[in-house]
């Protein structure tokens, strides 16, 4: 929503949902989520699609009308299945990212990456194995990932894939190309939450959040830490 002015006095209204959980397709308050998890807009301006966490669905809101129908997966049947549309399954879709063209959604899907082509909505894991939680880099179904995988952003030229693995406590990347999983800043480590500076495995985060990518720099919330 880069279009917005910034001296624009900007008012809050209700596109789509209420306050309460449930399932519904519908157009605004007709229609019903269960945790939203993430979200991007087309770059048409046609609609955002939304991760409906708990109800295990990918959901789209057509613009300006705020119509929402389900587009792949199905309601709280929680799997990890590549398929199209409605014949696929997720297990807990939470951090979403849209490529700059609008072709290809990238979804953190519980402990996997699940990539879905636009508008056909065929769904395909990339990485991880679904219900193995852990950390081991790599390629595949042998790459181990943190069940919350908080945020996710693209490159800028679109060949790298970054991770904010909350549960892990590292910066992560998926190569687009060879999808290769590797980290890139951070180390695994328990007891109090820590806050250091350093190159690549000597920082230490505390609760990744969300990630933002300016030409070759990676803008990191870093949550627990309060930085």
């Amino acid at each position: 929503f880069d279009d917005v002015v910034e001296d624009e006095v900007a008012g809050v209204d209700r596109l789509a949902g209420v306050a309460a959980t449930g399932f519904a397709d519908g157009t605004g308050s007709d229609a019903l989520f269960n945790g939203i998890g993430g979200a991007g807009a087309l770059p048409d301006g046609s609609a955002i699609l939304v991760t409906d966490t708990f109800n295990a669905t990918l959901r789209r809101i057509a613009l300006p009308a705020g119509e929402v129908r389900t587009v792949a997966g199905r309601v709280q049947v929680q799997a990890t299945v590549d398929g199209v549309g409605l014949q696929a399954r997720f297990q807990s879709p939470r951090a979403l990212v849209l490529s700059r063209d609008g072709s290809t959604a990238y979804v953190a899907d519980g402990p996997t990456l699940r990539q879905v082509r636009l508008p056909s909505y065929e769904v395909k894991t990339l990485a991880g194995t679904p219900g193995m939680p852990g950390y081991v880099d790599g390629r595949g179904e042998s790459v181990r990932l943190g069940f919350l995988l908080h945020a996710l952003a693209l490159s800028d030229d679109e060949r790298s894939l970054y991770i904010a693995d909350r549960s892990n406590r590292v910066l992560r990347r998926l190569d687009l190309q060879s999808l290769e999983v590797s980290t890139l800043a951070g180390s695994v480590y328990t007891g109090a939450n820590q806050s250091v500076d350093g190159i690549g495995s000597a920082a230490r985060f505390s609760g990744l959040g969300g990630l933002v990518v300016r030409g070759d720099v990676i803008y990191v919330l870093d949550t627990f830490n309060h930085t």
